[in-house]
C-alpha cells in the first residue's frame, strides 16, 4: 500500500496552509513537513519513520527486509534507515526544530517572542532565500544589529560574518547560523512568505496574529515599523513605503488600528501610521523592555519637592548637603557655593519650608521602600485618582463617596494617617490634604492633564495588587453600555490614545481577556468584567 494512502489520516491529512497556533503540534509538523520537496508526501514520511522507530525497538536485531515486512512497505523505502542509520531530510529538520524548541511553541514563551520578531523582520526587510530556505535580514544601523542579536541569542543562533551575505539597497544583508534553513522553514510554516512571494497578490499577514495576545501583535508591528517606517517629522506619524498588494496593506493598517484605536491609512505603495498610533506602540515597547529600576519607593523626598518647583528640589539638595558638611557656616557656604546669608540662617536653625513636610511624610511611612500597608495605600489612592478622582490646582484630592472606589479611598486614607473628611458626597483627606495630593502626583496620579501612559509600577506589582488596581479602574471608569450585558465602556476622550491602550494592556494582562480599543474609549468584554468579579 502506498504510504500516502496508509498514512492518509496522519500529518498528510492536515490541510492548513500556515500555523494559526504555534502550540498546535500536529498542524505545525504537517505544515513544516511540506516545506521539504524531496518526497511526494513528506508528512506521511514523518509518520512512517516514527512507525519504523517503534518496529525497530521491537525487533532490534532485524534487518531491513524484516522491518519492511512488518511495516508493509517496500524494502527500498526504509533500507537506508535500517542499514545505514540514515534519516529522511524532513525528519532531520523536524528533530532540529524540536530540539531547539521551535516546534511547538507557546505564545507567551521567550522563544516565540523572538521568532515573532524575526517573522516581522523578514516580512518587512528580509527574506527566506529560494530553495535553500536560508533566512536573511537587512540591517542598516547599530540599533538594528543589537535588536537582531537579542532575538537570535534567545534562539541560540548568531549572524554570519559581515559581508558574507552581501549588501542591499537598504543596508547590510545578514544571514543566520547554524540551522538557518530550519529557521526559514519554521518561519514559512508560521505564514512568512518565501522569496518573491512577499509581492504576490495573495500574500497576507501571518495567520497566527489573529489569535496572538496583544503583546505578540504589538511586538510584531513595532519590529515592522523599525525596519520599514520613515518618520514624517517631529510629532508626525510614520510612513511604511513598500510595493505590496493592497489587500496586504489594508490588513497591516487594520492591525495597527485594532491595537491602537488610532488611524492608519493606505495609499498607493504606502501605509501611513498616525502619530497617536506610533505613540501607543512606543509605550508598549517600553512596557516590554521593562525597567532595571526598583519601583519602590513610589515617592521620595526629591520627587515630592519637585511638585512644588524644581527650585524647591534644588534647595532641598543644598540644605541636605549643608547639614552633612562639617565646618563653620561661611566655609561650608563657600565650599558648596551657597549664598552666605542662606547658610547663616540654616546654621541658626532655619529650614526650607519643604523640610518639615518631608519629615511628616517620612514619619508616616510614605517614602518606605517596601510594600507596607501605608505604601500600598498611597498606590491605591493614586489608582483611584485615575479611576475617577481628581487633584485640582490646590492639590487636595477628592473622590466620589458612593462607589467601590470610594470604599477603597476611605480605607486607604485611614492607612496613610491623614484620616477622612466627607462632605456633599465627596471624600478628601482629613488633614495634610495638599501634601497628600502632591505625594499622589509624585507617585503618578493624574494632575494637570492626562499622561501618555499609566505609572510603571502598576505593571510591576504582585498579581494580587494588579488585580485590585484593575478592578478599581474598571469599576470607576467603566460604564455599562448594553442592557443585560456586564461589558463596560471605558471612555476618556480627553486622554492620549496611548494612555487608553496602556489601560487595555493592564486589563488584558490581569484578566487574560481581550479589550477592544477604539478612539477615545475601550470596550471591556463581559468575560473580563466577570473575571474581575464585577458582574
Amino acid at each position: 500500500m502506498p504510504i500516502a494512502e496508509r498514512y492518509a489520516d496522519g500529518f498528510a491529512a492536515v490541510d492548513a496552509e500556515a500555523v494559526a497556533d504555534p502550540a498546535d503540534y500536529e498542524t505545525f509538523v504537517a505544515v513544516f513537513a511540506r516545506t521539504y520537496s524531496h518526497a511526494d508526501h513528506p508528512g506521511a514520511v514523518v509518520d512512517l519513520y516514527r512507525d519504523f522507530q517503534q518496529v525497530r525497538e521491537e525487533y532490534p536485531d532485524a534487518g531491513s527486509s524484516k522491518l519492511a515486512s512488518e511495516l508493509d512497505v517496500p524494502r527500498s523505502t526504509i533500507r537506508r534507515w535500517a542499514d545505514d542509520d540514515a534519516k529522511p531530510y524532513v525528519v532531520q529538520g523536524l528533530q532540529t526544530a524540536e530540539r531547539r524548541g521551535w516546534i511547538p511553541m507557546e505564545f507567551d514563551s521567550e522563544t516565540f517572542r523572538a521568532v515573532n520578531r524575526l517573522a516581522a523582520w523578514v516580512m518587512s526587510s528580509g527574506s527566506i532565500h529560494g530553495e535553500k530556505w536560508r533566512v536573511q535580514f537587512v540591517v542598516d544601523d547599530s540599533d538594528g544589529r543589537h535588536r537582531l542579536k537579542q532575538a537570535l541569542d534567545v534562539l541560540g543562533l548568531s549572524t554570519t560574518a559581515p559581508g558574507e551575505a552581501g549588501t542591499g539597497l537598504r543596508g547590510e544583508i545578514v544571514g543566520v547560523t547554524p540551522d538557518g534553513a530550519v529557521l526559514g522553514r519554521v518561519l514559512h510554516a508560521l505564514g512568512v512568505p518565501r522569496g518573491g512571494e512577499k509581492h504576490e497578490s495573495d500574500v497576507r499577514l501571518p495567520a497566527y496574529l489573529d489569535a496572538a495576545p496583544r503583546q505578540i501583535r504589538e511586538e510584531w508591528v513595532w519590529e515592522y515599523l523599525q525596519q520599514r517606517g520613515r518618520s514624517k517629522g517631529e510629532g508626525a506619524g510614520v510612513s511604511i513605503g513598500e510595493q505590496r498588494p493592497e489587500a496586504y496593506q489594508q490588513q497591516l493598517a487594520a492591525l495597527v488600528e485594532d491595537l491602537t484605536g488610532s488611524d492608519a491609512s493606505v495609499s498607493e505603495e504606502d501605509v501611513y501610521v498616525s502619530a497617536d498610533a506610533v505613540q501607543a506602540l512606543e509605550v508598549g515597547h517600553r512596557r516590554r523592555q521593562g525597567s532595571d529600576e526598583d519601583p519602590l519607593p513610589l515617592v521620595d523626598a526629591e520627587t515630592l519637592a519637585a511638585t512644588y518647583s524644581e527650585k524647591m528640589r534644588d534647595l532641598l539638595d543644598e540644605y541636605r548637603s549643608f547639614e552633612a558638611t562639617d565646618g563653620y557656616y561661611t566655609n561650608v557656604a563657600r565650599e558648596l557655593a551657597i549664598p552666605a546669608g542662606r547658610a547663616r540662617r540654616w546654621d541658626e536653625g532655619a529650614q526650607p519650608q519643604i523640610v518639615p513636610v518631608i519629615e511628616r511624610c517620612a514619619e508616616r511611612g510614605w517614602f518606605d521602600a517596601e510594600w507596607t500597608s501605608v505604601v500600598e495605600a498611597i498606590a491605591d489612592l493614586a489608582v483611584c485618582v485615575h479611576a475617577g478622582g481628581s487633584i485640582p490646582d490646590g492639590f487636595t484630592p477628592a473622590w466620589t463617596a458612593s462607589d467601590e472606589v470610594g470604599s477603597c479611598v476611605r480605607d486607604a486614607l485611614d492607612r496613610t494617617g491623614v484620616g477622612v473628611k466627607e462632605r456633599n458626597g465627596q471624600l478628601s483627606p482629613g488633614e495634610d490634604g495638599a501634601v497628600l495630593g502632591r505625594t499622589l502626583v509624585a507617585a503618578g496620579g493624574v494632575y494637570d492633564g492626562w499622561p501618555d501612559s499609566l505609572p510603571d509600577w502598576l505593571f510591576e506589582g504582585s498579581s494580587e495588587q494588579q488585580r485590585r488596581w484593575v478592578r478599581l479602574l474598571v469599576a470607576g471608569r467603566g460604564k455599562a453600555w448594553k442592557q443585560r450585558s456586564p461589558s463596560r465602556n471605558y471612555s476618556l476622550t480627553s486622554a492620549p490614545q496611548s494612555y487608553l491602550v496602556d489601560v487595555a494592556r493592564l486589563v488584558e494582562h490581569v484578566t487574560g481577556e481581550e479589550v477592544h480599543v477604539r478612539e477615545g474609549r475601550l470596550t471591556i468584554s463581559a468575560d473580563a468584567v466577570r473575571e474581575l468579579g464585577l458582574a
